[in-house]
């Protein structure tokens, strides 16, 4: 902890003399609601409290930036990032927030709902595996709060069991929310960059291999994480485990991940199969091979749970135009319809296919089935033959058919009401012929209305065939369209990612030639103060020795003492060291024998001395005096 800290950087707690760690937010009201109770957790950034709003009682969670970091200027926007993307994203399975913003003395505080319970690590911990219902459940709750944030364009990038908090429902199941959005990044961000290029955010027993690497992240890279979390769900550990968390992330990035089934005593629970390939669907290295999004993730846990559940049934039409039209009486014929190119346009485009529907081929409840040719049944189209395609009679035809019975029951009656008929024979006579033209009249009549019939169904075969094929070629052409779009699309990606590679290599260049050049500078530093070392040291030596030559033994004792002290293998130092004891030794001996009248031993002991230290106090003195007192050596 730095010396100028008043609170730890790892607890929160302030320092105290007598040992004892004193939390000075204990007690206080923080933005004039809110009201610190107790700590409930410690995270690397800051401390979370659980607190109360003062004038409605309720129970809140108050999460406190560390004072060291007050002024980090890059902690404190990522501080306030999680904050407003707490506040951007709203969903049953995610933290809301109620409140953020800075106290009178520099404190960056954010105010979050409260969510009882424990986490899902502490839940695995005490389980050691879960029951794959109970699993499937929490997974598709947390991929439920992915997808909020997904559809808000941001990635949490730090998904994991620590960061689900599990509050008890009833007996054996939970409500899951997702929090710690700290290291969220948003895909259409544009603003200052908080990491640099290569940098890696993250647990790494949960990061995908594109985020292991130092890539760019999306929505996939968190379901890799979710999988991770599934595994560890089945099995009681994550794919990948050790204390050598650089070798983790290396596993994340290149090594086969083994089925969850076989990390299982023999004596336990097997995995559903579906379940398992789920799993590892997730955990798949590339990105590109795993679920697109979170929808489709929970489409494949939901059959994994129960296989019986079938993909809903798509409609012909929207379900707002189905219900805005009359229901089609199944006793009336009712004329076919030309097939649209509405048809496929409505099942591509609507892409929703949850609606509540029966067993695989029954239509929903309320839709008139004369409206249907063809539904999905499993993302396939089926063809059940529902369109009532038996066409009725034509007016045309009707009226023709009516104009000749009434022709025929005119004549008859013009027969039969004649005021002047000659006789009754001649009548009989004449009725066979009578009977005769009218039953060919009707035939007549019959024989057209059977051929305009006819004609009318061969027009409306071709309207249909017509329809069909214009249909098919819309169609065909929409398909193309798209192929080319996407292909354009992919293309337009992989020159992106070629730039970011070539921007990331850049930087990397950058960053490797300012560490070259901070070295070479740091060397040069380490140098030029390894000079000014010896140059002080060569100074020191020289005033001692000229303390010894001067005869001040204390002042150039100590002075060796120091030198000794830097660098005791000096051979000068040494040296000098010596001849201090020497002279000191020649310097007792010396005044012992000149003060027993020995000239002779005091000239031996103190004649060297004036070649070490000839300014020693008396030595000149006893030497002249013994010379003089001698005779000469040579006569």
């Amino acid at each position: 902890m730095p010396e100028g800290d008043r609170f730890c950087g790892r607890c929160g707690l302030a320092r105290s003399k007598d040992g004892k760690p004193v939390d000075p937010l204990l007690g206080i009201t923080v933005a004039g609601r809110y009201r610190i109770e107790r700590r409930i957790g410690v995270g690397g950034m800051g401390t979370v409290y659980l607190g109360t709003h003062v004038r409605i009682g309720q129970k809140v969670a108050i999460k406190v930036l560390h004072e060291r970091y007050a002024g980090d200027e890059q902690l404190t926007k990522r501080f306030e990032k999680e904050a407003l993307t707490y506040g951007q994203v709203t969903h049953p399975n995610l933290v809301g927030l109620h409140d953020y913003g800075r106290t009178d003395d520099g404190t960056f505080f954010m105010v979050l709902e409260y969510c009882p319970g424990i986490s899902l690590a502490q839940l695995v911990r005490r389980r050691g595996r879960l029951d794959h219902k109970l699993a499937v459940d929490i997974l598709i709750q947390i991929a439920q709060g992915l997808g909020a944030a997904h559809g808000m364009g941001i990635v949490h990038r730090d998904l994991k069991p620590e960061n689900v908090i599990l509050t008890r429902t009833r007996p054996g199941r939970y409500h899951a929310r997702l929090l710690d959005f700290g290291i969220a990044k948003r895909l259409d961000d544009d603003g200052p960059r908080l990491t640099a290029a290569g940098m890696v955010f993250g647990t790494p027993e949960y990061m995908a291999p594109e985020q292991a690497r130092g890539k760019a992240v999306d929505a996939r890279s968190d379901i890799y994480a979710l999988g991770c979390v599934a595994y560890e769900l089945l099995t009681g550990n994550p794919p990948f485990i050790g204390n050598d968390k650089l070798r983790i992330m290396h596993q994340q990035a290149g090594d086969p991940i083994d089925a969850p089934s076989s990390k299982l005593p023999e004596d336990a629970a097997p995995i559903p199969a579906v379940l398992e390939a789920v799993a590892m669907r997730c955990l798949s290295k590339p990105a590109a091979d795993r679920y697109a999004d979170t929808d489709t993730l929970i489409e494949a846990l939901e059959r994994a749970l129960d296989p019986d559940i079938r993909r809903p049934v798509a409609t012909l039409e929207a379900p707002e135009a189905l219900s805005a039209e009359p229901e089609v009486d199944a006793a009336q014929p009712t004329a076919p319809e030309a097939p649209s190119a509405r048809t496929g346009a409505r099942r591509g485009a609507t892409g929703d296919r949850r609606s509540t529907t029966g067993p695989a081929g029954t239509l929903p409840t309320g839709v008139p089935s004369a409206r249907y040719s063809e539904i999905i049944i499993d993302g396939l189209p089926t063809d059940i033959g529902l369109r009532n395609t038996r066409p009725g009679p034509s007016p045309r035809a009707l009226g023709g058919a009516a104009a000749v019975f009434v022709g025929v029951l005119a004549f008859g009656a013009w027969l039969f009401s004649a005021g002047e008929a000659p006789t009754i024979a001649a009548d009989e006579a004449a009725r066979p012929a009578v009977r005769a033209q009218a039953f060919t009249a009707v035939e007549r009549a019959k024989n057209h209305a059977h051929a305009v019939h006819t004609e009318l169904r061969a027009r409306q075969a071709a309207a249909e065939a017509e329809a069909q094929k214009k249909a098919e070629a819309e169609q065909q052409a929409k398909r193309d369209a798209e192929q080319k779009a996407r292909r354009a699309a992919e293309k337009k990606a992989r020159a992106e990612a070629a730039a970011k590679e070539k921007a990331e290599a850049a930087a990397r260049a950058r960053a490797e030639a300012e560490a070259k050049k901070q070295a070479e500078a740091e060397a040069k530093r380490v140098a030029a103060q390894k000079r000014r070392e010896e140059a002080a040291r060569k100074a020191a030596l020289a005033a001692a020795q000229k303390a010894l030559r001067l005869g001040r033994l204390e002042d150039a004792e100590a002075a060796a003492k120091k030198l000794d002290a830097q660098r005791p293998d000096s051979k000068d130092v040494n040296q000098l060291v010596s001849q201090i004891d020497t002279v000191r030794t020649a310097l007792a001996a010396g005044k012992t024998a000149f003060e027993g009248a020995d000239c002779v031993k005091a000239l031996a002991a103190l004649e060297p001395v004036l070649d070490i230290a000839p300014g020693a106090r008396g030595v000149s003195h006893m030497v002249n005096s013994c010379r003089n007192a001698l005779p000469p050596r040579q006569l």
